[in-house]
Protein backbone atom coordinates (compact mmCIF):
# COMPACT_ATOMS: atom_id res chain seq x y z
CA UNK A 1 0.00 0.00 0.00
CA UNK A 2 1.34 3.15 -0.89
CA UNK A 3 1.30 6.49 1.28
CA UNK A 4 -0.33 9.66 -0.16
CA UNK A 5 2.85 10.99 -0.46
CA UNK A 6 4.30 7.88 -2.70
CA UNK A 7 0.95 8.31 -4.90
CA UNK A 8 1.45 11.97 -4.95
CA UNK A 9 4.87 11.69 -6.70
CA UNK A 10 3.95 8.50 -8.51
CA UNK A 11 1.32 10.70 -10.44
CA UNK A 12 3.54 12.30 -13.07
CA UNK A 13 5.93 9.42 -13.20
CA UNK A 14 1.96 7.93 -14.55
CA UNK A 15 1.18 10.67 -16.76
CA UNK A 16 4.76 10.39 -18.16
CA UNK A 17 4.00 7.28 -19.48
CA UNK A 18 0.99 7.97 -20.98
CA UNK A 19 2.31 10.86 -22.46
CA UNK A 20 5.46 8.91 -23.76
CA UNK A 21 3.40 6.22 -24.87
CA UNK A 22 0.84 8.74 -27.09
CA UNK A 23 4.19 10.62 -28.42
CA UNK A 24 5.26 6.85 -29.69
CA UNK A 25 2.15 5.87 -31.26
CA UNK A 26 1.84 9.76 -33.18
CA UNK A 27 5.77 8.88 -34.17
CA UNK A 28 4.60 5.57 -35.71
CA UNK A 29 1.65 7.33 -37.52
CA UNK A 30 3.58 9.94 -38.99
CA UNK A 31 6.92 7.34 -39.88
CA UNK A 32 3.98 4.63 -41.78
CA UNK A 33 2.57 8.09 -43.53
CA UNK A 34 5.94 8.89 -44.99
CA UNK A 35 6.47 5.48 -45.77
CA UNK A 36 2.99 5.41 -48.08
CA UNK A 37 3.37 8.96 -49.45
CA UNK A 38 6.90 9.84 -49.79
CA UNK A 39 8.21 6.46 -51.74
CA UNK A 40 11.62 8.26 -52.64
CA UNK A 41 12.45 8.37 -48.80
CA UNK A 42 12.59 4.47 -49.00
CA UNK A 43 11.23 3.64 -45.96
CA UNK A 44 10.41 -0.14 -45.87
CA UNK A 45 8.47 -2.32 -43.43
CA UNK A 46 12.15 -3.26 -41.79
CA UNK A 47 13.00 0.53 -41.44
CA UNK A 48 9.99 1.85 -39.97
CA UNK A 49 10.34 -1.48 -37.37
CA UNK A 50 14.00 -0.49 -36.50
CA UNK A 51 12.66 3.31 -36.26
CA UNK A 52 10.23 2.64 -34.10
CA UNK A 53 12.62 0.60 -31.88
CA UNK A 54 14.85 2.75 -31.39
CA UNK A 55 12.18 5.21 -30.17
CA UNK A 56 11.12 3.08 -27.70
CA UNK A 57 14.61 2.56 -26.61
CA UNK A 58 15.03 7.00 -26.20
CA UNK A 59 11.93 7.10 -24.51
CA UNK A 60 12.49 3.73 -22.12
CA UNK A 61 15.60 6.00 -21.22
CA UNK A 62 13.93 9.11 -20.68
CA UNK A 63 11.28 7.25 -18.63
CA UNK A 64 14.18 5.52 -16.38
CA UNK A 65 15.65 8.70 -15.92
CA UNK A 66 12.51 10.17 -15.06
CA UNK A 67 11.51 7.83 -12.80
CA UNK A 68 15.17 8.23 -10.74
CA UNK A 69 14.58 11.95 -10.36
CA UNK A 70 11.34 11.09 -8.84
CA UNK A 71 13.15 8.42 -6.27
CA UNK A 72 15.31 10.57 -5.55
CA UNK A 73 12.96 14.03 -4.43
CA UNK A 74 11.01 11.30 -2.50
CA UNK A 75 14.06 10.56 -0.22
CA UNK A 76 14.65 13.89 0.13
CA UNK A 77 10.97 14.70 1.11
CA UNK A 78 11.09 11.68 3.67
CA UNK A 79 14.48 13.02 4.96
CA UNK A 80 13.45 16.60 5.14
CA UNK A 81 10.45 14.84 7.18
CA UNK A 82 12.69 13.22 9.52
CA UNK A 83 14.49 16.11 10.14
CA UNK A 84 11.79 18.12 10.56
CA UNK A 85 10.65 15.51 13.27
CA UNK A 86 13.46 15.71 15.03
CA UNK A 87 13.18 19.74 15.74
Amino acid sequence: MTSPLEAFLQEPQQLLAKEQAEELARGEARIRHLMLTEPDLGLTEAKVVALMNVARQILAEQFARSERNTQMAMRDMLLANDIIDIH
